[in-house]
């Protein structure tokens, strides 16, 4: 996460090297979204639904991102998309992840 804001900062600011790092970290959280709802599953969590739901739709809005209207402007749209999947995983892993466990 760190790493794409680090190149933002930058003076030049490779539009490529940022798309790498926000592809990366979509990866990793469809990863993770799996492996917390196989152990949601798992434990009979019941708020399992929901959780998978928020999971579902954060995946959307990265998936209906378009990329190539932030490639026209990466420095304005890219800060943007960075505070939104920041601020998004933040509080939900504050909100909702502390409180998964065993019913």
């Amino acid at each position: 996460g760190n790493s794409a804001y680090e190149l933002l900062r930058k003076d030049v600011c490779k539009y490529e090297d940022v798309l790498l790092i926000i592809q990366d970290l979509h990866q990793y959280n469809k990863y993770h979204f799996k492996t917390e709802e196989e152990y949601m599953l798992k434990i009979n969590y019941n708020e399992y639904l929901t959780q998978k739901s928020d999971h579902d739709k954060f995946i959307q809005i990265i998936d209906k991102t378009n990329f190539q209207q932030v490639a026209q402007d990466p420095k304005k749209h890219l800060e943007a998309f960075l505070a939104l999947i920041f601020n998004w995983l933040l509080e939900h892993i504050v909100l909702k992840d502390k409180l998964i466990k065993a019913e």
